[in-house]
Parts: structure tokens; sequence; C-alpha cells
């Protein structure tokens, strides 16, 4: 069919309209918005995808030029069709999705209501209010003519948002030189950087370390200076380590970029030419590219351009529906999480700059990093960023594990939020997750004494420089964040191990001076007597003229703090007085509903059916192999319907080999399921699986 000319001078005239250009600005507010926003906070992915003006410039056309002349066509389409054969009902579809769109990406942040996360209903009331909203909107926008002048006015946001983005983007420096000061005291360092890691954990009644528990640790703080009230600066680890390694505070968030934070700790390192480098670093890219082992294989830019829409697509769908949506969301890029396309397990990082995904067996990892530790023609610098004890928590003591942590979740039993960060009010089942943390950090105990054996046996312990700290912290406090501070959480997520061994020190002393993971540069830099190219917050530990006040960044803003981490031995004393002194083998007894049955026969009890069909996981299935390790079976969790259960919780027991040995409730797991956690002690996870059965409690009527 041929348009007149006539026709196409209407054409080209009605998408110049003012009903066009409403649809530009809906569409910046309801896409282009939420994206830039997105991508201003993941520079990273940028960088790893190897993106540059180009690939930003795609960006920008998609979102600016492409998707509002999308939704014009379609809004055309859309009329034509409704007056030509409806009679003109639905012409204002296109007009009434783009304000559905809208209003879900505007009350998406708000939709955070504990009892409706329960109850798998988020998505129900997100619906129902953008709906509304929507509705509501449309109708306004229809009949009233200021509402549609002050979307005219909003126009404004056509130019703003995409140039907020390109400033943000264009103030991102560009890589620097490494610096050549001279190192006048070239001694070997060995940096261990671990996560989510409270230094309150360590610490008995008494706030010394729990020798009984964490023997290794204890180990280290008689030949080190531990820092008793060593804080962190933030609680996020792309903002924390940074500010770690640059000795700058995060006044200013900036993503974990070399170029963005010149004069860093391994800048310096790698440009004094003195040292044998080997980093694990898994979350920033702070280490100079001349250090990796292999050279980057540069991607065509189509690859990008698919990469960039296909990654902005899974995204959007996130940033506008909650998490329950009975959808199934696209795979996001594991790029734009800070990881490898192509997992790399087995590499051998005994020098260089070694990139392993950050979750992914980090036992290996720790294997890995200990492969490093051998004898060199120059000075050894070795650093360690491992996520560990960080959730997910799927490792005993004694190393072996009980879940595959590539394969676990993210969100702890009994957790809520967007990110499972928010715990809800049942003690028990947060005990039982404080439970398996602290198993957890006994590993990473463990793993520190076979560093400390290491760093012996290749006589570098002695002379070396060492330093042992964390992050951030963890809080388990019921009906708060695990990560986000408050008055109550604040010890736990402000206190951070720290121990610092000098080189040929030979006691410990312990210090309570206001220390600060942002004095940890200026301390190598002061032992390897290094003259800093950039000004740094920091302030050496050796130097008696302490800051006068802790400070803590937030996401929004800074809080000042007293120069002691704030009530810190009640802290101490609420896990003690949960968990005891004692060993860790058994979760404590609060979280157990019946602790008196333990160890009796489950004989001694009435049954009146065999045990509950679950989704437990089964102890007599047979695990895939991932490297050369299999998870003991030793958690039993799973999911179970409250029919005949009861409406909030069911008490279970777990019996092994006809003897209890665990006893529980179930928490909510979002809709009408239930779930359920059982860790069991590693002496029962034989090579012959035992029977486990699951039992439900119910009380009988005295009448």
């Amino acid at each position: 069919m041929k348009l007149s000319i006539p026709a196409m001078r209407a054409f080209v005239a009605s998408l110049a309209s003012e009903r066009s250009l409403h649809i530009c600005v809906l569409s910046a507010f309801a896409f282009s918005e939420p994206i830039f926003a997105a991508l201003s906070q993941q520079f990273v992915y940028l960088h790893d995808l190897g993106a540059g003006w180009l690939e930003v410039g795609f960006v920008l056309l998609v979102l600016t030029v492409l998707l509002p002349m999308a939704w014009i066509l379609i809004d055309r389409l859309v009329m034509t069709v409704s007056k030509r054969y409806l009679r003109g009902y639905g012409q204002n579809l296109a007009l009434a999705a783009l304000f559905l769109l809208l209003w879900l990406s505007v009350i998406r942040p708000f939709m955070k209501v504990p009892f409706l996360e329960l109850m798998a209903a988020v998505w129900i009331a997100s619906v129902i209010v953008a709906t509304s909203g929507a509705i509501v909107s449309l109708q306004l926008y229809l009949r009233s003519l200021w509402i549609r002048r002050w979307v005219t006015l909003a126009t404004i946001g056509l130019v703003c948002f995409p140039l907020q983005f390109v400033i943000l983007y264009g103030s991102i420096r560009e890589p620097g030189v490494d610096s050549k000061d001279v190192i006048e005291h070239p001694v070997p360092v060995v940096m261990i950087v671990f996560d989510e890691f409270s230094g309150t954990t360590l610490m008995n009644r008494d706030l010394r370390i729990d020798e009984q528990n964490y023997p290794q640790f204890a180990r280290l703080a008689k030949m080190s200076n531990w820092y008793r009230q060593a804080s962190t600066v933030h609680v996020r680890t792309d903002v924390a380590i940074p500010a770690m390694l640059s000795g700058q505070f995060p006044s200013v968030k900036r993503p974990a970029l070399a170029s963005e934070f010149p004069g860093n700790l391994f800048q310096l390192i790698h440009g004094s030419r003195a040292f044998d480098m080997t980093v694990f670093g898994p979350v920033t890219r702070l280490c100079p590219d001349a250090l990796r082992r292999r050279p980057l294989t540069p991607r065509r830019t189509t690859e990008k351009f698919a990469s960039l829409i296909w990654t902005m697509s899974a995204v959007y769908s996130r940033l506008i529906l909650p998490k329950d949506t009975p959808i199934e969301f696209p795979p996001i890029s594991r790029l734009w999480f800070g990881m490898a396309e192509r997992l790399e397990t087995t590499q051998d990082c005994s020098f260089g700059l070694c990139r392993f995904d950050a979750f992914v067996m980090r036992d290996n990892q720790a294997k890995q990093f200990m492969k490093s530790l051998h004898e060199t023609s120059k000075p050894a610098f070795r650093f360690l960023h491992l996520e560990l004890p960080h959730v997910p928590w799927c490792f005993l003591p004694s190393g072996n594990r009980y879940e595959f942590d590539e394969l676990n979740s993210f969100d702890p039993a009994g957790s809520w939020g967007e990110i499972g960060e928010d715990w809800g009010t049942d003690s028990g089942i947060i005990a039982r997750n404080e439970h398996r943390y602290l198993q957890q950090v006994r590993y990473v105990d463990r793993y520190l004494g076979q560093i400390l054996d290491r760093l012996q046996e290749i006589n570098l312990l002695e002379h070396c420089l060492l330093i042992v700290t964390a992050d951030h912290g963890v809080s388990f406090r019921p009906g708060h964040s695990r990560r986000i501070p408050d008055a109550t959480t604040l010890p736990d997520l402000l206190s951070v191990p720290l121990f610092i061994k000098f080189p040929n020190q030979a006691t410990g002393q312990v210090s309570d001076a206001n220390v600060e993971t942002v004095d940890i540069l200026p301390t190598i830099a002061e032992a390897l007597q290094i003259t800093l190219p950039e000004t740094v917050d920091g302030i050496a530990v050796t130097q008696t003229t302490r800051r006068p006040r802790k400070s803590l960044f937030l996401d929004k803003g800074m809080t000042i703090l007293e120069p002691v981490i704030p009530r810190l031995a009640e802290a101490v004393e609420r896990r003690v007085s949960i968990f005891g002194n004692d060993s860790l083998d058994h979760p404590p007894l609060q979280a157990s509903t019946h602790p008196d049955w333990h160890g009796r026969s489950i004989d001694e009890f009435s049954i009146e059916d065999r045990p509950l069909r679950s989704l437990a996981i089964d102890p007599n299935t047979t695990w895939s192999y991932i490297g050369n390790s299999i998870p003991l079976k030793c958690l039993i969790a799973g999911t179970l319907e409250p029919q005949g259960l009861g409406a909030s919780s069911a008490d279970l027991v777990v019996v092994v080999n006809k003897i209890i040995r665990d006893t529980g409730s179930t928490y909510p797991k979002g809709g009408r399921t239930h779930g359920f956690e059982f860790l069991l002690p590693e002496s029962l996870a034989q090579k012959s699986p035992l029977p486990i059965e699951l039992y439900h409690v119910e009380r009988l009527d005295p009448q």
C-alpha cells in the first residue's frame, strides 16, 4: 500500500505532536531513568565488558531514541486499529502501559512488607497498586490540561537522565601509570582479608580471643598486635576494600577501579618492581592489568552490544517486578555481578593476578593461595581476599562442605528482603543461622592455622609483615538487618578482626586504640618506608596520635562515633549467652523446641504415622562431583506444606538411627510453604548413610 504525500506529512506531523512528546517523557521515566541509575552503580560491569564511549553511545541511542520511537509507533498502530476496527476503544492502551510501567518502577523500592513477602503476595500488591495508579494517572492525563502541561514540563528528563549518566561515566579517570617510588625496606608482606566477619565473634566474655573455639587466631594474637577496637568504614565490600587499599575514607562512592584509586596498595607494590606479587582479588579491579597472567581477549563490538541489550532487559525486569513474581526472570550476565563469564576453578595461581569467582569453590581458592606461598628470589607480596565466612554457610570446621557454595542460596533461612539481608523475628531459626556462621568461622580459623604453618615452613613467618583482617562485620539480631547498621546492630557490623605482625615481632600485644581499616595502607607504607603519592585519611597504627572519633560511611551520608566500638561487651555477651564458651558442634539450646529429648530413642514416643514426606535433602542421594569434594550429608533442609501441620509453624523432630538428634520449628518460606533446617554434627555424617527420619510433634489433648 502506497502512502500519498499528504498522508506521509500527516504521519510525520503526528510523530512531532504533543502526544508523541509525552510518550517520550513517559518512556524516559519508565525505562531510561531506572536503567541509567542501575548502570551508574555498575561501572565495573562496563569495565569488565570492555565497554567504551562507543558502547555508551549505543546505550544512549537505545534508551533515548530507539525505545521512545518504538513506543510512538506502537501508539500510532494501536490508535489506527482502535479507530478502524474497535470504534475507538483501547486507543490509549500504549499510554496505559507506560503509566503502568512507570508506577511499577516508582513503587518497587517501597514494596518491602514482611508479611506480604512471607505470603508471596508482594507481586500481587504491586500489580494492584500500579494498575490503580496507572488508571488514575491515565484518566487525569486525558481530562486535565494541567497534568498534560506538567508532563510537558517533565520533558527536561529527556536530557537530564542521559546527561547525568554521561557525566558520571566521563568522570571515571583514565588508567594511570604505576608510581616508581623506591621502597627502602622491601620486607615480605602477607595480607589476608576475610569477608562478612565481625571482630566480636572471636571474643569471650573477658573480651579476649576465645582460644577454645578459635585456637589459631589465639596463636596469631600471641605473636602480633591485636587491635580490639578495629572498625570498618563501610558495610559494603565494593566500598570497604577500596577504602582499605587506598587509605581514603569513602566520602564519595567511586567504582572499584584502579583508575579511581591512584596510588593504592597494589599500584605502589607493583610500581616498585621490588616484590614477587600474587593477588587474589575477586571483587575489586584495583590491581594493575600488567599483573595479569594472561591478557584479556577483546570482545567484538557486536558481542558487547548484545551483552548490553540482554543485561539491560534482564536487570529492568527486576527493577520493576518483585522477586516473588511467578514468572521466570531472564538470567543476568555474570559480568553484572563482577564474575567471569567462564568459571575458572582449577587454575594455578602461584603468581600474578588471580581472579576466581567470589563465591565459587571458596575452599579451592584457599588452597590455591596456599600454593602461592613459596620461596622467592624477591620479597614476596601475597594478598588474599576470601569470601569467608560470608554467606552461603556451607563449611564445617574440618573444612568439609555440607553444601555446594556455588549452588546455595544467598537468602538464609528465615530471612526476607530483596537480597535476604533482613532477619525475621524467629529467634530460633536466626540462632541456627548464626550457628552455621560460627561453624564457618571455625573453618576460617583452621585455614589461618594452615597459613601460619606454611609461612613457618618456608621461613617467612618471622620476617614478614603479616596482616589479617576483614572488610566488615555481620549481625544476627531478630527483627534487624544482617548488614545494614542501626543502633542495635552497630557493634556487630562495625567491629572487624585486625591482627598485624610486624617483621621479627615475637610477642603479642592487645591495643584498644582507635584503629580503622583505612589505617592499614599507611601502616604498610611506614613499614616498607614508602612515601605515599596520594593524600590519605588513614594513620599508621604505630602513631600514638589517633583520630578522636570513628567514621562509618553509609549509602546516604555518614555517622561519627566514639573512638571505641559502642556496646562491644554487650554484643559479645549476647552471643556467649546463646552459645556459651563450650564447643560449637551442636546448635544452641535456644534453637531447639525440646532439648530434653535429644539423645533419647524414638521408641519412647507414640508414633501415629510414618515420618513426614517432604522435600528434604535425601541423605542417600548420590551427589555429582564438583572438583574433588563432595558435601557431607549433615544438613537436613527442605520445605513442607502446612496442611495438617498447624497454621503458623510445625514442631519437628530429627531422628538419626532411631535416636533423636535435634528438634525445632519450621519457618514461613513464602505462600503456604514452610521451611526447615537442621545441621547435624559432622560425627554423624558417615560414609555409609544412616537412616534419617523427620517427625511432626502433636500435643495430645488430655481430655
